[in-house]
């Protein structure tokens, strides 16, 4: 048998295919794609794998990953996973700090100050919600760029596991 020769890659090929990689998967592409494309539809179920492989953005990871040696994808997939626990991270900080402590705040000072709080509300009811909804749109974002990172680790996934069955294919017809 005989052993299977990585390819030698440089950290600087690595980010440049990671850069390329993560500009496919931007969190503002993600509502764009949701409105345009079939598979967005095709999210529910068990098979989420098949609509990911779907999805026209996996087809643009692919021809941005086509020409990257199996030492490459592995270094991009450990990439993707560091990256993505660190979007979980910022997501559950998010969450705590855009929702968390703002509606503790506020119902700390309605029970402490209910006067004040309601005449607050009834003379600021525009102020309150353009705040509501900035705070919302914070969370939303970070939400797409969790969900998006999650999506760069399994795309790299999917596209490795295709990989190496192609690779299977060629040796197994081999003379």
């Amino acid at each position: 048998m005989q052993a299977i020769q990585r390819e030698a890659v440089t950290v600087e090929e690595v980010w440049a295919l990671w850069r390329r990689l993560a500009g496919v998967f931007g969190p503002w592409r993600t509502l764009g794609a949701s409105f345009r494309t079939k598979t967005a539809f095709g999210f529910y179920g068990v098979d989420l794998a098949s609509g990911l492989r779907r999805t026209p953005m996996l087809a643009l990871a692919e021809a941005a990953l086509k020409d990257a040696s199996p030492a490459a994808l592995e270094a991009l997939a450990e990439i993707a996973e560091v990256n993505a626990q660190r979007n979980d991270a910022m997501w559950r900080m998010a969450v705590i700090f855009y929702v968390s402590v703002p509606l503790t705040l506020f119902l700390a000072a309605m029970d402490a100050l209910p006067d004040f709080g309601e005449r607050i509300l009834r003379q600021s009811v525009i102020g309150f919600w353009v705040w509501v909804g900035v705070l919302t749109a914070f969370v939303l974002y970070y939400f797409l760029t969790q969900w998006r990172a999650r999506q760069i680790v399994a795309a790299l996934k999917l596209l490795m596991i295709e990989r190496r069955i192609g690779e299977q294919t060629a040796v197994s017809s081999r003379p």
